[in-house]
């Protein structure tokens, strides 16, 4: 998200995960109240789960679905209908499906970056890219030997 918004995503990498989920989602078939609840999950027990404790958190499950790329399980209230505000138990996940989805919004995002009338797009990911790449100083030396060891 950093490189579509010019900015650097130290100290928002909640806000910043949650509004790149939500992009890249935003066709599913879930609404963008749910993908922002989906997205907060999917941080604390997807993205810190895996990094943190080297596996998915217990809301998250991955299965091939038939026709959509998540489904989300949430409580019923008493006359029956789905209580839309109610805590998610769970979000199953199709993989394939999943990052088909990630690399559709990837391929856009490059062909924007392409297209000359996306001025703001490019200077963005070029303001992103020049401080985080930082292509310009000498960059780090590390001395090896000639034979690869250091």
């Amino acid at each position: 998200m950093a490189y579509v918004t010019g900015e650097d995503s130290k100290g928002k990498s909640k806000k910043y995960f949650r509004a790149a989920f939500v992009d890249v989602f935003r066709s599913s078939n879930i609404s963008e109240y749910q993908l922002e609840r989906v997205a907060d999950i999917m941080y604390e027990d997807g993205r810190c789960g895996f990094f943190h404790d080297g596996m998915l958190r217990n809301r998250i499950y991955l299965s091939e679905l038939n026709k959509v790329d998540m489904i989300i399980t949430l409580p019923r209230k008493s006359d029956g209908s789905i209580d839309e505000d109610g805590k998610i138990n769970s979000i199953l996940i199709d993989p394939q499906k999943f990052m088909a989805a990630i690399e559709r919004h990837f391929i856009d995002y490059l062909l924007g970056l392409r297209n000359p009338k996306e001025t703001d797009k490019r200077d963005n990911f070029l303001k992103m890219a020049k401080e985080k790449w930082d292509w310009e100083s000498k960059g780090t030396v590390i001395g090896l030997n000639n034979d690869g060891t250091l």
